[in-house]
């Protein structure tokens, strides 16, 4: 049982459970946003027509209610109250441009950032 309990630690240790890192260039960055936005308006866009859909069911204009729901799931800030961060922005090629955005602003001298995806959910 003892020879078990080894080997099993043993395998754990050659196949850790994080994911490995992946290089990020600088360069990479503005193709990584719009990856990360393409993704995005991806999973918007039906979201979009159901907002639009279920607005003219309600008896209101078509024109007034794609005015009002153009924009449905992006980030919003609202004068006086709690800014709305926007939608599906935990999409792995979200977290992936954000972290890169972030750590490349806080470190402008450097061209390389060493990006670890976080652990499933």
């Amino acid at each position: 049982m003892r020879h078990v309990l080894s080997l099993i630690v043993t395998l754990s240790l050659l196949h850790p459970a994080t994911a490995s890192a992946e290089s990020v260039s600088r360069d990479q960055l503005p193709n990584l946003l719009a990856q990360c936005q393409q993704a995005r308006q991806t999973k918007l866009a039906p979201l979009r027509r159901s907002q639009i859909e279920r607005c003219i069911q309600r008896g209101l204009q078509a024109e007034h209610c794609e005015q009002r729901y153009r924009d449905y799931g992006e980030r919003i800030q609202r004068q006086g109250s709690d800014n709305v961060i926007g939608l599906f922005w935990d999409l792995p090629e979200c977290e992936k441009a954000i972290a890169a955005e972030r750590y490349f602003a806080q470190n402008p001298a450097k061209d390389r950032f060493d990006y670890t995806p976080p652990p499933a959910r």
